[in-house]
């Protein structure tokens, strides 16, 4: 029997509860927390971290609307202030057009700010007049404009009605009407319907596709008669047939046919040594054969 107490009295570590010191299964409950723990302050530091960008990027807005702010005042100010209200309009290199007509083309009154001014509005409106090239605009601080000029010069007359006649420059492009008859090549032929070009004056109006082409032989059929210095005998260039140009040479009481104008310079040679042995006789210069095969001959008129 005591034995039996004995025994009952004996400590059992693995069901006895200690009063401060926890069990292993207690320990290993702890562990978990501790990592737990760990977790969390991790995660408040990085929730910190992340704060700080956020006050950078606000402090940035802040700076950009600040910047924009301050651009809106100045332009504000460039734009309405009436220290650059345009006073001049400088005009240069112009000779065919006035500066008083560019002046009232452009439209640019007193009033008129020099940056609220729209240098392509001012190019339209300075287009309307088919001798304008090209035209660079400037500003001049504080309160000038300056237009500097690239006009286009007549090179060839086109016969239009009776005594009326066109001008076009080398590129094709019809600068004006007139019965004023320049001393330049009158070209026949041409295609190009003139009617609404005329009713309708602009810096753009000009020759159509096959006319331009028409108009590049004539160019270089110049050029060498130049070379060969009879290109002042030139009085008409017919071209309504591209096979065979025609030369009208009115001083000299000939007509000179070059064929499709191919090998021009020997063409024109022997045109100019035809000229030459034939002075003072009226008739027609056939040059436009195979020169290989046939020579080129005169045909005296009766």
């Amino acid at each position: 029997m005591k034995q039996k107490k004995k025994d009952n009295n004996k400590f059992d570590f693995d069901n006895e509860v200690f009063i401060g010191i926890s069990s292993n299964n207690n320990k290993n409950n702890l562990k978990p927390k501790s990592k737990n723990t760990t977790k969390k302050s991790t995660k408040n530091s990085s929730k910190k971290k992340q704060k700080k960008p956020k006050k950078k990027k606000s402090l940035k807005i802040v700076k950009i609307a600040i910047l924009l702010i301050i651009l809106f005042a100045v332009v504000a100010f460039l734009c309405m202030a009436p220290m650059f209200n345009i006073k001049e309009i400088i005009v240069e290199k112009n000779e065919k057009v006035s500066s008083d007509e560019l002046k009232k083309l452009s439209g640019i009154g007193e009033s008129n700010n020099l940056f609220t001014v729209s240098k392509k509005e001012i190019r339209e409106k300075l287009g309307k007049n088919p001798y304008i090239d090209e035209i660079k605009i400037n500003r001049v601080f504080p309160n000038k404009i300056k237009f500097v000029v690239k006009e286009r010069t007549p090179d060839f007359l086109v016969q239009y009605n009776e005594g009326e006649y066109i001008y076009i420059d080398d590129n094709g492009y019809i600068l004006e009407r007139s019965n004023e008859k320049l001393e330049l090549p009158i070209l026949l032929g041409f295609s190009t319907k003139f009617d609404d070009m005329i009713q309708n004056p602009n810096n753009k109006n000009r020759l159509n596709e096959d006319d331009l082409k028409k108009l590049d032989t004539v160019l270089k059929i110049m050029n060498v008669a130049e070379n060969y210095e009879v290109n002042n005998l030139i009085t008409k260039i017919d071209v309504s047939n591209s096979k065979d140009y025609k030369l009208i040479l009115e001083t000299e009481n000939k007509v000179a046919y070059l064929g499709k104008a191919d090998d021009l310079n020997t063409r024109i040679l022997w045109m100019k040594e035809i000229i030459n042995s034939e002075q003072g006789n009226k008739g027609e210069i056939f040059v436009n054969g195979n020169l290989n095969e046939d020579a080129p001959f005169f045909r005296q008129s009766v």
